[in-house]
């Protein structure tokens, strides 16, 4: 049976092992399926949920995602590359005069760049009204290209692949619908979707992704056969004739007319020199410095604010546009009232003027699109759905207003105390300043404002806030130390109570048994003298010893910690060594009964206890003065007598004076003895009894112990042992 089950073991390991495998197997398939299946579902317009640019600008609107840029080839890609059959469906709106946008699939290795990945796209081009359906190979490869009139603002444009079949459904609003569909040979099997436009801004919206299978696909291509791919094609001969070509020179004969302007305009710095009698017609060039929330033309010479009656329709910061409108003046700046504006060109390089908040303070660079800096103090709501933000650069306050626009998320999160580099149109109008800053910045988008430095770390309430949590940790470590103190202290004395009883149950009450067998024995030897003489030693040296037993049980037993209390225990110490001798003893004390920390009251005790003793059995006094004055954060004690006293000699102290000198130093307290030959001896002895007590008695200690254990601290002795028997 033994054998049975060892050979068992191998055969249950390799089960577990294998059930293991096969666990692990199954969720890499199932999780790899899931990845190849996207679910679903809207698509978040956040552009922090897992979109990755690949050039242009992109930012959220409230419910779509914008392009706000007229690069070539821009691109915003999202979901798995191990992604298969499925497809992308959303509502586009080209917002550029021409130009194309539309939907990625499939597609992998993305870089920045024209068709710069791998992908198939379907889309519309607004300059021939086209509608798109091709493949990228960092190269443009057309499979379809269909004429779609009247397709102008949002469309819905569906794109799925299943295998090798590519479909793509366009529908704009009135319900006209064009499908395009193809087979490609050498398709792309799997990758994941995206977003691209050609020169011109686009904004997509209501994006939705799910899996597609070939029931899919019957439905949505509606029996329509497929264009099959041939990669080896070429455009024939007869294609090149004149009737071939016009499909492509009419749209630039269409973009020609729509780009007419006229060649008699006037600058707009002389535009201001015109008095107010004298307005009429003008017609003027330049460039878009600001949108909204109001309409701003530079040129070389200066800008001019533009109010139309009508919407301003696609023009953007950046596009260079032609105004013809009724000249008027507006606190000497020029104003084209009841303007039409034409757009020229788009997204013409504007390059900002740098100047500092005090030259802009001064009016003369209003309605110039310039660049500054300041520290950002606070943002408001401000109306027509705008940012206010109220910026400081050396003292010099301003606002900075930012256009809502669907955008003003991403100026909301600027930290308070960041360093704001800003480009927009400088105005004094009071619309914008609210009469309490000189001028305000009208900032197009928040892409014109760049953080370059963050806020200070140290800020005062930082400062505050750290300031305060140190002084609860040095509260806390203080009221640490004392408990620790205390109860070490505590232990101290339960150890001094445990000798006490235990040399008072064995040692004393030993030398009282002894005693009283030897008074025994000495009563029944009455006829042997020298026994009895023998016996009467031996009894006075037993009750020498145990009267020495109760003075070193006394002697460990906690002194008194009260402060009028240890001037009257002192007295009592000073009355029993004085009995059967002529001493006159006077002892005083001042201040509150207050109590004095336990180490402290029992080094005051014993140093007092042990100047006593000196006093009264060395000095040959005749008055023996005892004070002890208890202030509020310190205790004073003073024993003076008019004894012989002694010369000071540093090198014959006795064991008295190094015991009280290292006792006044376990306490932080400051010990001075001062006696003379024939004018007496004062012991002063000065202990902190505050709150930093402890503390300081500790520190002093530990700092002792380590630069010199055998050194004397606070000591100031002016004294000799001048009788080496005499213990002081």
């Amino acid at each position: 049976m033994s054998a049975l089950r060892l050979s068992r073991k191998p055969v249950v390991a390799a089960l577990a092992v294998l059930l293991a495998a096969a666990l692990l197997g199954w969720w890499g398939f199932a999780r790899r399926t899931h990845a190849q299946t996207p679910q679903f579902s809207a698509i978040s317009t956040d552009l922090s949920q897992g979109w990755i640019p690949f050039g242009g600008a992109w930012r959220s609107g409230p419910q779509s995602i914008i392009g706000d840029s007229e690069d070539r080839g821009p691109k915003l890609m999202n979901g798995s590359p191990d992604w298969k059959n499925y497809f992308v469906e959303a509502d586009v709106r080209l917002l550029g005069i021409y130009g194309d946008a539309g939907i990625i699939v499939r597609s992998t290795g993305e870089e920045e760049g024209v068709d710069s990945y791998h992908g198939y796209f379907a889309g519309v081009r607004n300059m021939d009204n086209s509608f798109l359906l091709g493949r990228a190979d960092y190269g443009w490869n057309l499979f379809i290209a269909k004429s779609v009139p009247n397709f102008a603002g949002w469309y819905h444009l569906k794109l799925l692949a299943y295998q090798c079949s590519i479909a793509a459904e366009i529908t704009n609003a009135a319900g006209l619908k064009e499908i395009s569909y193809a087979n490609d040979p050498h398709c792309l099997t799997q990758g994941r979707f995206g977003f691209k436009s050609y020169e011109t801004s686009a904004e997509w919206k209501n994006v939705r992704i799910g899996p597609a299978a070939q029931a899919d696909l019957l439905r949505f291509t509606e029996g329509l056969a497929p264009v099959t791919v041939n990669y080896d094609s070429h455009v024939p001969e007869s294609d090149y004739s004149t009737s071939a070509l016009d499909q492509y020179i009419d749209p630039l004969r269409r973009e020609a007319e729509e780009h007419k302007f006229q060649l008699r305009t006037q600058p707009i710095g002389t535009l201001g020199l015109i008095h107010s009698a004298d307005s009429g017609q003008a017609t003027i060039r330049g460039i878009v410095t600001i949108a909204h929330p109001v309409l701003y033309v530079q040129d070389p010479t200066g800008t001019i604010l533009i109010k139309t009656d009508s919407s301003i329709g696609p023009v953007r910061v950046g596009d260079e546009v032609e105004a013809q409108g009724v000249l008027s003046n507006d606190d000497l700046s020029p104003v084209l009232d009841h303007a039409t504006v034409q757009l020229l060109w788009p997204n013409s390089q504007i390059l900002p003027i740098v100047v500092t908040p005090f030259e802009l303070a001064s009016g003369r660079n209003s309605g110039r699109f310039v660049e500054t800096d300041g520290i950002l103090l606070s943002q408001s709501a401000a109306p027509n759905r705008s940012l206010a933000l109220r910026i400081e650069n050396d003292s010099q306050e301003f606002y900075a207003i930012v256009s809502n626009d669907d955008a003003t998320t991403s100026a909301a999160h600027l930290q308070p105390g960041s360093r704001l580099r800003l480009r927009g149109v400088a105005s004094s109008d009071p619309a914008f300043t609210n009469n309490l800053v000189p001028f305000a910045i009208l900032v197009p988008s928040p892409a014109n404002i760049q953080v370059i430095g963050p806020p200070p770390r140290w800020t005062p309430m930082h400062i505050a806030l750290v300031t305060g949590i140190l002084l609860l940790l040095a509260g806390a470590l203080h009221l640490l130390l004392s408990h620790i103190q205390r109860w070490r202290h505590e232990a101290i004395l339960r150890e001094r109570e445990r000798i006490a009883l235990e040399i008072h149950d064995t040692l004393a009450q030993s030398f009282a048994g002894i005693a009283f067998q030897l008074q025994a024995m000495r009563s029944d030897a009455v006829a042997n003298r020298p026994i009895r003489e023998q016996l009467e030693i031996a009894l006075n040296m037993v009750r020498r010893s145990h009267k020495e037993a109760k003075q070193s049980i006394k002697s460990i037993e906690p002194a008194i910690d009260n402060g009028p209390s240890i001037a009257e225990s002192l007295r009592q110490v000073a009355e029993q060594l004085n009995a059967g001798q002529s001493l006159a003893i006077h002892s005083t004390s001042q201040g509150p009964a207050r109590r004095i920390p336990q180490a402290v009251a029992e080094t005051i005790f014993r140093i007092g206890q042990e100047a006593i003793f000196n006093s009264a059995r060395h000095s040959g006094a005749t008055t023996l003065d005892i004070n002890l004055d208890v202030q509020r954060n310190t205790a004073q004690l003073v024993i003076k007598d008019n004894g012989t006293g002694f010369i000071v000699d540093t090198d014959h102290y006795g064991f008295g004076l190094r015991g009280m000198s290292r006792r006044a130093a376990s306490v932080a307290a400051h010990l001075e003895v001062s006696s003379s030959p024939q004018t007496g001896t004062t012991v002063v002895l000065s202990a902190p009894i505050g709150q930093i007590s402890v503390l300081s008695q500790r520190s002093i200690r530990w700092f002792r112990q380590f630069s010199d254990p055998e050194a004397d601290t606070n000591g100031k002795f002016n004294n000799s042992d001048q009788h080496s028997h005499i213990d002081r």
